[in-house]
C-alpha cells in the first residue's frame, strides 16, 4: 500500500515496499530507498551502487557533466 502524509514542510509518501518521497511542494525533493534496491535503479537519483562518480548517468548509459544537463536527459 501507499501512504501520504505531512511532516513540517513536507509531504511525505511512503510504500510497503520501503520508498519514501518527501516533497517540500516547491523544490526540494529527497527520495529514500532500502538497500535491496542498489544496483537496481536508475536515474535523477543514481543507480545506487555506493559510487558517487557514476551516478550522473542519462538514459542511453552515456555520462552526463552536470547535474543540469543530467536532468535535461531524463525530460519527459
Amino acid at each position: 500500500g501507499v501512504q501520504v502524509s505531512s511532516s513540517g514542510f513536507y509531504t511525505v509518501i511512503t510504500t510497503d515496499f520501503g520508498l519514501t518521497v518527501k516533497f517540500d511542494g516547491s523544490h526540494r525533493v529527497e527520495v529514500t530507498l532500502p538497500s535491496t534496491f542498489g544496483q537496481k535503479v536508475c536515474g535523477m537519483c543514481g543507480n545506487y551502487n555506493g559510487m558517487a562518480a557514476d551516478d550522473f548517468l542519462n538514459p542511453e548509459g552515456v555520462l552526463e557533466p552536470d547535474s543540469t544537463s543530467l536532468g535535461n536527459s531524463w525530460q519527459v
